[in-house]
């Protein structure tokens, strides 16, 4: 969590003193008493963690799938013009983003 906060901060997205405040007042009084996983468990109500993990079954199927739909499975597709444009514009972004930071 600490990369996170260090970044926002970096890119100016919020404070030192709000970012102190969040987790103060917000998760940090209840990490101090019961730990990550209790209150996942908790959060499921009566089902506990496994009621917690139905709920965001359909939400990482989601992502799956759209990560999935964007690999090409027809060879002809692997060859397009469009898609070796949008593999190099990837490619430049992740190369940029790996000189900066």
């Amino acid at each position: 969590m600490a990369r996170e906060v260090y970044h926002l901060v970096a890119e100016g997205v919020v404070s030192v003193t709000d970012v102190d405040t969040a987790l103060c007042w917000g998760p940090g009084l209840r990490w101090g008493v019961m730990g990550q996983v209790l209150l996942n468990h908790l959060g499921g109500g009566e089902g506990g963690i496994e009621a917690t993990l139905h709920r965001f079954r359909p939400i990482l199927l989601t992502a799956a799938a759209a990560i999935l739909g964007m690999i090409p499975i027809a060879p002809r597709l692997r060859s397009s013009p469009n898609l070796r444009t949008h593999r190099r514009g990837i490619l430049k972004q992740w190369l940029i983003r790996k000189s900066s930071g």
